[in-house]
This record gives structure tokens, C-alpha cells and sequence, in this order.
């Protein structure tokens, strides 16, 4: 099967966050950042399926550099990434943005 790709508008702008902070930290690591956060999200389409539930029907893929994890649901033949949040945050946090982010 076939997916599309789409990302809830604050996931962009938490990626845009993120990198600018790894760009303070050292010039270019933001763009490396976007790299490979944009490269995870469009390797999910490869099979979707493979990343683990964990919470309700959204499921984690972790950034293989970075300390992030990209959550994201399929619905119908589209996967709709709802978040990016760093792995230190709070878990409960985490699961109750996910859970109660409007997906329209």
C-alpha cells in the first residue's frame, strides 16, 4: 500500500524550534536536524506498521541522531504525524499531547 504524508502544522513549527536550538548550539546542526526529521517521516511510509503503538493508535519512531521521537497515526492511506517531542520530556505529557491534539 501506498501512504501519504501529512504533518500537523505545530509539528513544523517544533521542528523549526528544535533546529534553531541545535543551531545555537553549533552552526549547521540545525539543518542536520530537519535532515534527518524529514528523512524519518518519509522512511515511515515505507511500511508504516513496523513502529510500535504506544498510545491508543499513534505509534513512535525514534530519530536515530538525535534524541527525538516523531508519533504519528495512519488514517486511511495517510500517515498524519501529530508530534515531535525530545525523549527527556515527561511520558504523561507526551501521551496526553498526542492523545488530545486536534488532527483536523
Amino acid at each position: 500500500m501506498k501512504y501519504g504524508l501529512r504533518f500537523l502544522p505545530v509539528v513544523q513549527g517544533d521542528a523549526v524550534a528544535a533546529a534553531q536550538w541545535y543551531d545555537d548550539k553549533r552552526e549547521g546542526l540545525g539543518d542536520q536536524f530537519l535532515a534527518q526529521f524529514y528523512g524519518a517521516a518519509s522512511g515511515i511510509l515505507h511500511n508504516p506498521m513496523i513502529y510500535r503503538v504506544v498510545e491508543d493508535d499513534i505509534r513512535r519512531c525514534l530519530l536515530a541522531r538525535f534524541p527525538y521521537s516523531i508519533y504519528f497515526t495512519i488514517e486511511e492511506q495517510t500517515v498524519l504525524i501529530v508530534a515531535l517531542f525530545h525523549c527527556a520530556r515527561d511520558p504523561g505529557q507526551i501521551s496526553e499531547a498526542v492523545r488530545t491534539r486536534p488532527r483536523g
